[in-house]
Parts: structure tokens; C-alpha cells; sequence
């Protein structure tokens, strides 16, 4: 559950709101032909909160979008970025996260050092 809940925060709150990239060659995108030195500035954020992709609730922490057997389309999902130079980095940075989260959680209390009261 750790991973999910790990994942579904980073769909909701990415370390990087946008990916910028040059297109090294031309590319052709169904009716749109991208010609390659063409700048790409894809919104991270905006994917991850996309209703057509993640549902009506796409605003809503909602870490069962991640169990096993549920999927998602692989351009949906990029919290870490894109780039192949980077997967080690994002695969310590993942591991270092849910050590945390783990850490953190395990044997954890909250509790107050004073009463406290609720106002209606």
C-alpha cells in the first residue's frame, strides 16, 4: 500500500510541474506534423489531473488507481520525468521515498499536548 500511496502523491503533487524537450526530428502526431528544433513544454501537472484520463475524481487522493491490475496509458503517468539517463535516479529517489514513508509511519502517535476542542 506504501506504493500506492507513493505513486498517488506524486500524481497529485509531481516534484516538476512541467517537462520541457526538443523534438530531434520531425515527428507526425495524427493530423500535426512536429518539425524536429521544435520546443515541447508538456504540463505535468495538468496530465496528472486530467479528468479524461484518471476519471471524475482525478482531484481526489485516491491510492487504489495504483493496485494490481489496474492500468493507465504509460504518456499519463511521468512524475519523475522522461528522460532513460535519469532511471536510476528516479529508482533510488523512489526507494528513498517509500524508506521514508515507511520509516515515518511505523510506530507513529498523535497526540496532543493539550485538550483539544471542537467549535461547531
Amino acid at each position: 500500500i506504501v506504493n500506492m500511496v507513493l505513486k498517488e502523491t506524486l500524481r497529485l503533487y509531481p516534484p516538476a510541474l512541467f517537462i520541457n524537450r526538443t523534438v530531434t526530428r520531425d515527428v507526425k502526431l495524427g493530423k500535426l506534423d512536429i518539425p524536429a528544433g521544435t520546443q515541447l513544454n508538456l504540463p505535468i501537472i495538468d496530465i496528472h489531473h486530467d479528468v479524461d484520463i484518471w476519471g471524475a475524481n482525478a482531484d481526489e487522493f485516491d491510492p487504489l488507481r495504483f493496485a494490481d491490475g489496474k492500468s493507465y496509458h504509460l504518456g499519463a503517468y511521468f512524475p519523475l520525468g522522461l528522460a532513460l539517463p535519469s532511471v536510476l535516479g528516479r529508482i533510488l529517489r523512489w526507494l528513498r521515498q517509500s524508506w521514508r514513508l515507511q520509516w515515518s509511519s511505523s510506530g507513529l502517535r498523535l497526540m496532543s499536548h493539550r485538550p483539544m476542542f471542537m467549535r461547531r
